[in-house]
C-alpha cells in the first residue's frame, strides 16, 4: 500500500478538525431584539428591486437597513436610485444622508442632503412643501455641524449645541 501527498493532506485535515477547540461564541440572530424587521426588510427590498428607481422605495429600505446597523448597504441601495432621474430621487439622496449621519460621518452626510435640497426644487420632483421645509433644516443643521469643524464622538455636547444654534426648535412646557 501506498500513502500519497493527497492522503496526507486529508488526514492533517481530519486531524485538526478533531483536535482543534469548538467554537466559545454563541451564534445569535442579527436581528434577535427587532423581529419584525426581516420581513420589513424583505418587503423593502421587494419594492425596490420592483421600481428600481423609485426614490420613495430605495428610501425606505434603507431606512430599514439602517435601523438594521447595515450602513453600507443603505447607502449603496441610496446611491443607485439616486443616480437615475426620477421624481422621488430627492429622497434616495435623503437617505443616504441619513446612513451617513447615522455613521457621524457628517462631510458626505451634508453633501448628500445639500444635494437633496437641490433636486426636491428641481421641476418635476414630487417633494412637498412641507418635506423641503424639513429638509431645509436638516441641511442647515447638517451645514452648521460640518462649518463648525465639532467632532461629536468627542464632543457630543458641544456639537447638539451648534445644532441648536443653527436650528432652534419650539418647545413647549417646562425644561426638562
Amino acid at each position: 500500500m501506498r500513502v500519497g501527498l493527497l492522503d496526507i493532506a486529508a488526514a492533517g485535515a481530519l486531524a485538526a478538525a478533531l483536535l482543534l477547540p469548538a467554537p466559545t461564541r454563541d451564534i445569535v440572530p442579527l436581528f434577535r431584539n427587532d423581529t419584525s424587521l426581516p420581513a420589513l426588510l424583505a418587503e423593502a427590498q421587494a419594492d425596490a428591486l420592483r421600481t428600481p428607481h423609485d426614490g420613495r422605495a430605495a428610501a425606505r429600505l434603507a431606512d430599514l437597513l439602517v435601523r438594521a446597523r447595515e450602513t453600507d448597504w443603505a447607502i449603496a441601495v441610496s446611491a443607485a436610485a439616486a443616480r437615475e432621474a426620477s421624481p422621488g430621487r430627492w429622497r434616495a439622496m435623503v437617505a443616504a444622508s441619513a446612513a451617513f449621519t447615522d455613521r457621524l460621518e457628517l462631510a458626505p452626510a451634508y453633501a448628500w442632503a445639500d444635494q437633496a435640497l437641490k433636486w426636491c426644487d428641481a421641476p418635476g420632483s414630487d417633494c412637498a412643501e412641507m418635506e423641503r421645509g424639513r429638509l431645509d433644516m436638516y441641511v442647515t443643521a447638517l451645514r452648521a455641524a460640518v462649518e463648525s469643524g465639532v467632532d461629536p464622538t468627542k464632543n457630543p455636547k458641544g456639537f447638539e449645541d451648534v445644532v441648536r444654534k443653527a436650528v432652534p426648535l419650539i418647545r413647549l412646557g417646562k425644561p426638562k
